[in-house]
């Protein structure tokens, strides 16, 4: 991240690291025990005075058991948490295809499987 201070990025990252913490019912001395700096560099961070270094937003987010990128989007733009790495599709032994419904949303895919219509 740049040096800059006052970015809005830097913003969206403290925002969330505050909206983590609270979720977590923690507050920022918790996230400190963890994230050892000296004084200053904890000011400044919190002051949005500097922004924290990429290897700083990876200690941060580990700290708060989180991805870094859960720590740089919105809340509104949190994806629903993961069901499983690889999807299951139900087929029948002799299918040789079958339909599904895919619809784009502002957090990712939704994959349908149309229910069977009655023969």
């Amino acid at each position: 991240m740049s040096r800059k201070k006052g970015t809005p990025l830097n913003d969206l990252f403290w925002d969330r690291v505050s909206e983590v913490l609270a979720g977590q019912g923690l507050q920022y001395a918790d996230l400190w025990q963890t994230v050892v700096r000296n004084k200053n560099t904890y000011t400044n961070w919190r002051n949005k005075k500097t922004v924290p270094r990429i290897s700083d937003v990876e200690e941060i987010a580990s700290a708060l058991h989180v991805s870094p990128a859960d720590l740089l989007r919105r809340s509104e733009e949190q994806a629903p948490a993961r069901v499983a790495e690889q999807l299951l599709l139900p087929f029948e032994p002799r299918w040789r295809g079958a339909k599904l419904e895919l619809e784009c949303t502002q957090v990712g895919f939704v994959l349908r499987i149309p229910a069977k219509r009655a023969s």
